[in-house]
């Protein structure tokens, strides 16, 4: 049982597209709403995307981006609360924490989708 359990797990880790599609597939059947099944997925992947990104380059270029990422991520985190105070004069925390949320799933979803291209891509140059 632990054997599958692990492999289960590194599937998600190995093709988190499939999670995404597969948790989707059970908030749709769950919610019966499109939208708040589409939150849904994207709220639960977003950080198995972030953890395969950095897995990802680090397999690829060797790079160790964790430290580095969590600055950048407080940065954007700071930008976005600043034009919430210079919009509305008020800052609301928690819509801040869900754009940023938001905002890290389009950018990792993205630098997946390249890191696998340009995994493949230069696997088959180089062998």
């Amino acid at each position: 049982m632990l054997n599958i359990t692990i492999y289960f797990i590194a599937l998600i880790i190995t093709f988190p597209i499939i999670a995404t599609f597969l948790l989707y597939w059970l908030a749709a059947n769950l919610f019966k709403h499109r939208l708040k099944a589409v939150h849904f997925a994207v709220n639960w992947t977003t950080l198995i995307y972030i953890v395969t990104d950095l897995i990802l380059i680090f397999i690829l270029f060797g790079l160790q981006l964790t430290g580095i990422l969590f600055i950048i991520l407080l940065i954007l985190l700071a930008v976005i609360m600043i034009i919430q105070w210079k919009i509305n004069t008020d800052v609301q925390f928690f819509k801040a924490l869900k754009i940023l949320w938001r905002i890290c799933f389009l950018v990792f979803l993205l630098l997946y989708i390249c890191l696998v291209l340009f995994g493949i891509i230069s696997r088959i140059y180089l062998y």
